[in-house]
């Protein structure tokens, strides 16, 4: 509120810190949420100041769902039922066959020769 004083006292009810800080807060424009918390919906900052992240629905998965929203599922069952684990889908095991195929063949086989 624009014009009021703070009382000296720092205990009570309304303590001084808490009435400074609501004089600052009056008046939003400008300031960090850091500053002054967010007040909710009516907020008027911008530039996304106290803008509310949106979350991903994870109950219905598409193919082309983020793997950083919605994480690929551990369970084997989980997995094959998640659309993404396609043949070149998101949570695709295709690169991890890839990588162990190639150790197979440069470092198991050439061992095998050796002792045979």
């Amino acid at each position: 509120p624009v014009g009021c004083k703070c009382s000296q006292g720092t205990d009570g009810d309304y303590p001084k810190a808490t009435c400074e800080k609501d004089i600052l807060c009056h008046d939003l424009t400008g300031k960090t949420a850091v500053e002054c918390p967010c007040t909710g919906a009516s907020d008027p900052r911008i530039a996304g100041v106290c803008a509310t992240p949106e979350t991903a629905d994870c109950t219905s998965i598409t193919k082309d769902t983020s793997a950083v929203d919605c994480p690929c599922p551990t369970d084997k069952k989980e997995l094959k039922a998640d659309p993404r684990s396609a043949k070149g889908g998101l949570c695709a095991a295709g690169s991890m066959r890839a990588a162990l195929a190639v150790v197979v063949s440069a470092l198991i086989i050439p061992a095998l020769i050796l002792f045979f």
